[in-house]
This record gives structure tokens, C-alpha cells and sequence, in this order.
């Protein structure tokens, strides 16, 4: 295998191909320098031709690019070194070493644009005779797999009973996972159990230096069972008392909802509280008493019949006395009327 170029060698066969792009841009365009160029390919008996331009967005067009360079050397090393046009195209002028890499690379260029043509199609009419090519390898590709999959057997394959007992431990669902305290307390079926005591169960010990996860669960467990909403025993005492709760039991110190769990544990024992000696009392404390007429009160004597009737009498003197009195005032009214007219 031949050596790999060094890097002086393609920095050579860059320089080499950027310069006959640039050549080519300046020849295809109309103007002076396009006539020029064809005068010195009729002087170098050469057929005038115009150069190609390089599409960048076609890479494989560096082939005709490179030919057509190739095909009017001598014309291009007379149009660089012209007097007219050294000023403009002298340092586009390439040696011989820059051509002689051009013509390496001319074949290369070549497998690439020739693996291009047989590849890709310019026309829809190339693309529809590989497509029923195509259509053609695939129906006897269908037909194969038809037949394949339409393949059954004699007798129907049945499992084994040794093959599914021992495979009846893949088949059999996975066990639960463990659940923690909080949902085993929660999903559990419901119960007469003090909770304060379940959760006290799970609390470390005094000497342990380590809190676990369930532990710091069961401390903020008794926090929230420690608040008045959850202090159930405060609306049993309630209820057993025969009162309707609102307010009441969320606004009691913690001192009277200490004192009143106690005794609603005290009244879960029979016989322990006489129940029915608070419930008399509050309910006596409660109502009002209702007044109830003596016999002095309902009973009238004489002298009381005798006082009632003389102070109607004095009433009646006291009415004709004003009524009197009224028509007097009016008669001096009129007559003091008469004398002013």
C-alpha cells in the first residue's frame, strides 16, 4: 500500500484545488477575462470551453470541476501569466507540482461520481423500475412466510404436569410487599383500640441513639392524636352527658382535656362512675326552675274583696272630677272669644 500524504502534501493539493475554483468562478463569468480565455484556447489549438463551477451542495461536481481544469492547462498557465491579467490571476497561477496532484486525484473523484450515477436517478422513471423490482422479490418473500406461519402440527402441544408444577412458582402472583405502621393502622379493619397505645408501642427506647423512619412516624403520630380534634373522649364525656358539642370541645385547655380523658377512661369501666348522678346534676344545673302558685297566693279574703272595691270607687270620683274640670276650662275659652269680637 502506498504511503499516506503528509500534511505539507495536503496543504499542497488544497492550496491546488481552491485555486481552480477560484479560476473557474472568474472564467464562467461573461466579460473581458471569458473572451481572453477562449483567444488563448484557439492559440493552444484547444477546444473553447467554459469552466465548471463547483456546487457546493454537490459534492461529487469537484469530478468535471478537476477534468475541465486538466482538459485546458495550457490555455489557464497562459491566462495567469498574460500581462493583462497577472495582476488579477497571477497567484491563481499553479506549478507543476500542484498539477500533477490535481491528476491523482482525478480518479478518485471519479469512483465517487460513478457510485452517484448508479445510486441515484435524476428521473421518477428509474425509481419505479427498482421499486417494481422490488415488488416482485417481495411477493415470493410474502408467499415463504405465508406458508410458514400457516404450518400446524399433528397433535396440539399439552403441557405437562410436571412442566407446570415446576414452573407454578413463576405463575404464582409476588407477594405483597411490607407495608409500614401508618398504612397497617389505616387499611386495618376498625377497632375499639386506643391508638395513643399503638403508637406508644412503637416508640424507641430511652438508651437507643438512633430514631428510625417508623419511629419519627409513630412521634408525629401521638403529636396529631394529641390535639383536641382527635381527642375523642372529650365528645364521649359530651355525648354521655347528654349535650350537643360545637365549639366546646375545641376550645379547652389542655388541662381540662387532660382531665376529661381521664374521666371518659374512667367511664369506659362500669360501675366505676355513677353516670347517672352526673347526668342528674348537669341536667339539674342546666334547666330552670318553674314557679308554681301557693294557696295564700290563689285564695281572696274579704278585706281584700272590700280594698278592691273602694279603690274602684275612688277611681270613678277621680274620672268625674276631671271631666268637670274640662268642661269649665272650655266655657271660659268661648266666652273670652265673644268679648274680642
Amino acid at each position: 500500500m502506498p504511503d499516506p500524504p503528509t500534511l505539507e502534501e495536503e496543504a499542497t493539493g488544497c492550496a491546488a484545488v481552491q485555486k481552480i475554483l477560484r479560476i473557474g468562478h472568474f472564467c464562467a463569468c461573461k466579460g473581458p477575462m471569458q473572451k481572453a480565455h477562449v483567444r488563448y484556447c484557439k492559440l493552444r489549438l484547444l477546444a473553447p470551453k467554459k469552466m465548471v463551477k463547483h456546487v457546493q451542495t454537490r459534492w461529487n461536481t469537484m469530478y468535471g470541476v478537476v477534468k475541465r481544469a486538466l482538459d485546458l492547462r495550457k490555455a489557464l498557465t497562459s491566462l495567469c501569466a498574460s500581462e493583462l491579467w497577472n495582476y488579477k490571476l497571477g497567484h491563481y497561477n499553479l506549478s507543476a507540482a500542484k498539477w500533477k496532484i490535481l491528476e491523482g486525484l482525478l480518479p478518485v473523484f471519479k469512483y465517487f461520481i460513478l457510485t452517484s450515477e448508479r445510486n441515484s436517478f435524476t428521473t421518477l422513471s428509474g425509481k419505479d423500475l427498482g421499486l417494481i423490482l422490488l415488488s416482485r422479490s417481495l411477493i415470493g418473500c410474502g408467499r415463504t412466510a405465508i406458508k410458514l406461519s400457516s404450518l400446524q402440527l399433528k397433535t396440539p402441544p399439552t403441557p405437562l404436569t410436571k412442566t407446570l408444577s415446576a414452573f407454578s412458582v413463576l405463575d404464582n402472583p409476588a407477594p405483597k410487599s411490607p407495608t409500614g405502621p401508618f398504612d397497617a393502622f389505616i387499611r386495618g379493619n376498625p377497632s375499639n383500640k386506643d391508638p395513643i397505645k399503638f403508637w406508644t408501642a412503637a416508640l424507641p427506647h430511652q438508651k437507643s441513639q438512633t430514631i428510625t423512619a417508623n419511629q419519627a412516624l409513630a412521634f408525629m403520630a401521638l403529636d396529631f392524636l394529641a390535639a383536641t380534634a382527635a381527642s375523642t373522649d372529650v365528645e364521649h364525656l359530651f355525648s354521655r352527658s347528654g349535650l350537643v358539642v360545637s365549639k366546646k370541645c375545641y376550645n379547652l385547655t389542655p388541662q381540662h382535656i387532660h382531665e376529661s380523658t381521664i374521666l371518659g377512661n374512667w367511664l369506659s369501666v362500669e360501675g366505676l362512675v355513677p353516670v347517672d348522678a352526673i347526668q342528674h346534676k348537669l341536667n339539674k344545673g342546666y334547666r330552670k326552675e318553674k314557679h308554681f302558685a301557693s294557696e295564700d297566693e290563689l285564695c281572696w279574703s274579704d278585706s281584700d274583696i272590700e280594698k278592691d272595691r273602694v279603690s274602684k270607687s275612688e277611681l270613678e270620683i277621680v274620672e268625674v272630677k276631671h271631666s268637670g274640670d274640662e268642661g269649665e276650662r272650655s266655657s271660659n275659652e268661648g266666652s273670652s272669644g265673644s268679648g274680642s269680637d
